[in-house]
């Protein structure tokens, strides 16, 4: 659904992909790189079928892939043979729900299992230069951050259903009541991702980005957010949640803030994750609070 002031925000649970399609493009949003010769893209996917295959070859890219629904093998493959292989899983325990790699050059991914109701948020990076990666899948954490912040380290990081329950913990012991996981290493990298843990019923104030558009993924609870003219005089307000089953709710789960556009949130859960992205470097002054 395309809202005033150039936002997006789409329904993803019970969204009629087609039967004939592999892979079938829902939206693409681009955003420049703020003069650093950088850009993002991000797509929702859905995988149909019991195999499909695709390159994830050139260096120039950071990729990620945040499972929604259903379940995925990801096996990697190079000229030799396998790499690594991977699970994903929206809801199990014993799968990632987040990937993230770097720089993996001339491998291919074979995606198995039963994809049919395999839906995906692929979030990429398109620069000049980007970390060298190696075949290691890990999430280290920088204990001298603040203690509502983690940091991931690597290049290649996996999240799973655990180290999102952390994040709850992390909030309860904070005085601001939330915590959060980022997947960017420091500040100056250009791919910012990060997943947030609120504890609600909250609210926060209206603010805007100077040159940074954003997206933000509902992975649990229910939120709204009221996005507002540029002066001020209109506003629209989306609700989001975290639910992927179809015919349970009409709220949406994904939402597309442009640059410059002034909007603030209501947490109406006791417990929310979003899973949110944006372009780096990082500088607060582009964050202006009204």
């Amino acid at each position: 659904m395309e809202l005033p002031f150039g936002a997006v925000a789409l329904k993803i649970q019970g969204y009629d992909f087609g039967a004939n399609t592999n892979f079938e493009l829902l939206t693409k949003i681009n955003q420049s790189g703020l003069g650093h010769g950088f850009s993002m893209s991000e797509w929702i996917l859905t995988l149909n079928g019991k195999n499909s295959q695709f390159v994830w070859s050139d260096s120039e890219f950071l990729h990620s892939i945040l499972l929604l629904s259903g379940t995925l093998n990801l096996n990697f493959f190079n000229r030799e043979g396998t790499l690594t292989s991977i699970k994903l899983s929206a809801t199990e325990t014993d799968g990632l729900k987040f990937f993230k790699c770097s720089n993996m050059q001339n491998v291919f991914i074979s995606c198995g299992g039963d994809l049919s109701k395999a839906i995906l948020l692929s979030s990429n990076l398109k620069a000049s230069s980007v970390s060298t990666c190696n075949s290691s899948i890990q999430v280290t954490f920088n204990p001298n951050l603040h203690q509502d912040i983690l940091r991931s380290e690597g290049c290649c990081v996996g999240v799973d259903q655990f180290t999102l329950e952390s994040l709850k913990i992390q909030a309860t012991n904070s005085r601001l009541q939330r915590s959060r996981l980022c997947i960017h290493r420091d500040d100056q990298e250009l791919l910012h991702e990060m997943f947030i843990h609120f504890n609600g019923p909250a609210a926060f104030p209206a603010s805007y980005h100077l040159r940074r558009s954003e997206s933000i993924t509902i992975l649990r609870g229910k939120l709204r957010c009221r996005i507002f003219s540029t002066d001020g005089k209109s506003s629209a307000e989306i609700p989001l949640s975290g639910s992927y089953e179809e015919g349970v709710t009409d709220d949406y789960n994904y939402l597309f803030i442009p640059k410059e556009i002034p909007h603030e949130f209501f947490f109406d859960s006791h417990e929310i994750i979003t899973k949110e992205t944006t372009l780096g470097p990082f500088d607060p002054k582009e964050t202006v609070m009204l």
